[in-house]
């Protein structure tokens, strides 16, 4: 919870005139009265996280009191929480589950999805997989130490060939740049290369168009 100050409470600066629009050198801090944070708290207790100290108000006396009812919550992305769930190997059945979307689905209902639609699925999911790799440490350790790429591997043999088409190959492309520029390049670069891009059982049915 923030509160800003108005244009005409800001403090002047020489023969700087105070804009509506925020300049990307002063960013927010200069304009912040007081900020409530559920990461600065004690129990039910909110601290004022705000940068401007003057006397009217003092942060590290102004405090808040969460109301009965309120969950004080902390936003993260997925990539830095996926590990309170098991880390990127969570996300490896998904790649199971494009194999029973591509078999399992009645006529009906793929009357409903386009082809183009089914085939873009396991794009999807390595796409996502590198998503949560990228420029992550953790993740990326995570990977290494399950031997995930090798399980990656054992898992696309048994993907349909309908599966294995341009959008997927873009996806591993893209996964395999993303894990060449990592902190650890030097495990998973061989791991992707000899389990997955070399892997012959993989590629064996593709349909080549």
């Amino acid at each position: 919870m923030y509160s800003f100050l108005d244009n005409e409470a800001l403090p002047l600066s020489g023969d700087k005139i105070p804009s509506g629009i925020l300049d990307a050198k002063d960013g927010l801090a200069s304009r912040i009265i007081f900020g409530l944070n559920a990461q600065a708290s004690v129990g039910r207790m909110l601290f004022n996280v705000s940068p401007i100290m003057n006397n009217a108000l003092d942060k590290n006396s102004f405090e808040a009191s969460v109301i009965g009812g309120t969950q004080l919550c902390s936003r993260r992305m997925l990539q830095q929480i996926i590990y309170c769930v098991g880390g990127v190997s969570v996300l490896f059945p998904l790649i199971t589950q494009c194999c029973n979307f591509e078999n399992g689905v009645e006529e009906s209902e793929k009357t409903l999805l386009t082809q183009s639609t089914r085939e873009c699925v396991m794009g999807e999911v390595i796409e996502l997989i590198a998503s949560l790799l990228d420029e992550n440490v953790a993740n990326q350790q995570q990977m290494h130490i399950v031997s995930g790429f090798s399980v990656l591997g054992f898992l696309l043999q048994s993907v349909p060939p309908q599966q294995l088409n341009l959008e997927t190959l873009s996806a591993l492309k893209h996964l395999f740049n993303v894990v060449s520029n990592s902190g650890l390049a030097e495990f998973l670069v061989e791991e992707a290369i000899s389990s997955i891009f070399l892997n012959p059982l993989i590629w064996v049915y593709t349909v080549y168009k």
